[in-house]
């Protein structure tokens, strides 16, 4: 068994069990320093509190990781897409039940470099998930997405995903190609 903590979610990866675990993590301290800073800066309350999760506020800290399990298993459910690791269910957002896969062993320069080139850069749309090799795993040899909760990062999979799943080379190394070419 192993935790990893996010920025909104924290993963309890269970390998025996071929599972994994993901629950909301809210940033109450990030919440009220924000409310802290607002009370002096009124002028951005309104802007702020009507936003979405996607912007700095209150909602940010304190719902997006439950609004990510909730768009990640629905966006799963919607498409059933082969590039997306497979979300059984969700309960409410509160915990999302995702197949475990192999984690990806490559290094993040390499690993960066490689999905650019397959995808002839349109994964620098959403350099965040897809520059880092952990939000990736391999399921029987095939390159799958474990996090995908994001709108660009779901733009991305539509477009190239099925051309990243096919293409990808996890014996690529950035300096090996670099001195080749």
């Amino acid at each position: 068994m192993m935790i990893k903590k996010g920025e909104n979610r924290i993963v309890l990866i269970l390998p025996a069990f071929n599972l994994v675990l993901k629950f909301p993590r809210a940033d109450f301290k990030a919440a009220l320093n924000w409310i802290k800073w607002a009370i002096f800066n009124p002028k951005h309350w309104r802007h702020y509190l009507g936003g979405t999760v996607y912007h700095p506020g209150p909602k940010r800290y304190l719902f997006k990781g439950l609004v990510d399990n909730w768009k990640e298993y629905r966006f799963y459910r919607r498409t059933k897409h082969p590039f997306l690791q497979p979300t059984y269910c969700s309960f409410f957002g509160l915990c999302n039940v995702q197949r475990y896969g192999q984690p990806v062993n490559q290094d993040k320069l390499s690993f960066w470099v490689n999905l650019q080139d397959i995808s002839d850069y349109e994964v620098t749309h959403d350099g965040h998930h897809f520059s880092n090799p952990d939000n990736f795993c391999l399921e029987n040899d095939q390159f799958k997405i474990l996090d995908y909760a994001e709108p660009r990062t779901q733009k991305v999979i539509l477009k190239v995903g099925l051309t990243l799943q096919r293409d990808y080379n996890q014996n690529y190394t950035y300096t090996e190609e670099k001195s080749h070419g």
